[in-house]
């Protein structure tokens, strides 16, 4: 194919009907202009493997209809321009095929007939989160988001994905928690039930798991609280002067009486951490209080 380059075409290789007042002719039509006119245009209709027919007016519309629909051009990827093709309906819902494409409203039937609970569950379900509610609400399904982590026995029918969080075969001997077990608590490595963790009043630590910062440890073992050592000691005390006492000590007004003589001064001395510090009957972080759910 070529522009028109005969001598009266426009410099851009243009027709023109000519003027005759300056004077300017009309473009000549060149019988190889003409040729190769024809020579595109047929070959794009038997290349569709039509054949030509001097009755139709049609058939270049027809051919490139054909070779769409032939797939003569390869499909579009990421990768190459190319044929684009619909996805039926079916296509659409069945969500496998990876070269056509779907319209807004296949995919709002498409994602309006998924389950999105159930997926969300099948994603989640084993995790354990914070809820800060005491109510724990149900989702469409009609079944609560998750299970308070206290302990329980619960069935493995009716939240067959806890299965997820089994200690294993190996373990379910000796395991402190998510091992299964009967109705009763009794453990059975094909038990139908299953013991949840008791997370009430318990602080998360993560798992050493060869760190060697808490070392020893078995995953989802509880631990005792503890505090670092303190360690003091007193020198022999012959004779006490009445004196004053800071932080955690106290010392009382001298006595008449020694140790070890019945005259002269002694005192009392007293250690006590609340005097400076907050106290309580266990050693703690400030911390928040939280419901710990797993999720099924």
């Amino acid at each position: 194919m070529h522009r028109i380059d005969t001598p009266d075409a426009t410099p851009d290789h243009r027709f023109t009907e000519g003027d005759p007042t300056i004077p300017l002719p009309a473009t000549m039509v060149s019988a190889d202009w003409l040729n190769a006119v024809q020579e595109e245009l047929s070959g794009v209709i038997e290349g569709a493997g039509l054949t030509l027919d001097k009755a139709r007016h049609d058939q270049l519309k027809a051919a490139i209809i054909k070779m769409i629909t032939d797939r003569a051009a390869p499909l579009a990827t990421t990768e190459q321009a190319g044929l684009v093709e619909r996805a039926t309906d079916a296509e659409a819902q069945a969500g496998t095929d990876g070269e056509r494409y779907v319209t807004p409203k296949q995919l709002k039937d498409a994602v309006g007939t998924t389950d999105l609970t159930a997926m969300m569950r099948d994603t989640f379900a084993g995790c354990i989160v914070e809820w800060e509610c005491e109510t724990i609400p149900n989702l469409t399904d009609g079944k609560p988001l998750g299970i308070e982590l206290n302990g329980a026995i619960v069935s493995l029918t009716a939240w067959p994905r806890l299965l997820r969080k089994w200690c294993g075969a190996a373990k379910n001997a000796t395991a402190p928690a998510w091992y299964r077990c009967n109705a009763s608590g009794v453990r059975d490595a094909t038990g139908d039930h299953i013991r949840l963790q008791d997370r009430r009043g318990e602080f998360a630590r993560g798992w050493d798991h060869g760190r060697g910062v808490d070392a020893g440890r078995v995953l989802g073992s509880a631990q005792g609280d503890a505090i670092r050592n303190i360690v003091g000691s007193m020198g022999s005390i012959t004779a006490v002067v009445a004196g004053t006492a800071s932080g955690a000590f106290t010392v009382t007004t001298p006595s008449n009486r020694s140790a070890g003589s019945s005259t002269g001064p002694t005192c009392d001395f007293t250690f006590d951490a609340s005097r400076v510090v907050p106290t309580a009957s266990e050693n703690r972080t400030r911390n928040i209080a939280t419901l710990y759910l797993v999720l099924v």
